[in-house]
């Protein structure tokens, strides 16, 4: 199992939704910060889109879908679990109640710094989805992590050299597509030189070119 060490740099504002009773903002953080979860989504949802958007003869397959029975409908036609599901899990539906796939993913996140400090707060507007028009008495606050903040996490990956350069690539995708609705983010990597051999062994020159990539934010510092 090979440990990965990521920054991860606000570069907008970054908002997060909060399920539960409200306390100050009308839409807070909730203890813990941001669940690992949710980053894992994040991670997928980029990497789905730069697989069939961008870079559509990497050699990976993306089933590019996000509803659980669509999932599995994509997977059944492609006589296999796509490679960002295997990597990242998915969500499938059995019976009346929403349970993990047979397989939750070969990669865990875990968040090293935490997300309570220089939270700022906005004042939004709540926008009729159906009309495109504000809806009345719907203003409302909220708390969201101002541009410059840097974040920390750490990956556990298992598998081998495919899994590997499956995860960079999600790494390098996450620059490219915005975060929840509108926030963009960079990454670098951190204490990164084990993975060099790792991927000279694998024998991927494209690998390496990504690592290198990775190294530096790609927005500037």
């Amino acid at each position: 199992m090979k440990s990965i060490k990521v920054v991860l740099k606000v570069l907008s504002p970054l908002t997060v939704g909060y399920v539960g009773k409200p306390v100050g903002p009308d839409i807070a953080f909730n203890e813990v910060g941001v669940p690992p979860t949710t980053l894992k989504g994040v991670l997928r949802a980029s990497l789905s889109r730069y697989l069939t958007e961008v870079d559509t003869n990497s050699g990976f397959s993306a089933c590019g879908e996000i509803e659980p029975e669509r999932i599995k409908m994509a997977h059944e036609r492609m006589g296999k679990v796509c490679d960002v599901c295997s990597l990242f899990g998915y969500p499938e539906r059995r019976g009346a109640s929403w349970k993990p796939a047979e397989s939750r993913g070969k990669v865990k996140l875990t968040w090293i710094t935490g997300l309570q400090s220089e939270l700022g707060t906005m004042v939004r507007i709540a926008v009729d989805d159906l009309t495109g028009s504000v809806k009345e008495n719907a203003l409302f606050t909220q708390e969201y992590l101002p541009p410059g903040k840097e974040l920390e996490f750490e990956a556990l990956l298992e598998g081998g050299c495919r899994e590997l350069e499956l995860f960079l690539i999600s790494l390098e995708a996450l620059r490219f597509y915005r975060v929840g609705r509108g926030g963009m983010v960079d990454v670098k990597l951190k204490d990164s030189e084990d993975l060099e051999p790792a991927l000279k062994e694998c024998g991927s020159n494209e690998g390496l070119n990504r690592l290198r990539r990775l190294k530096l934010y790609m927005w500037g510092e």
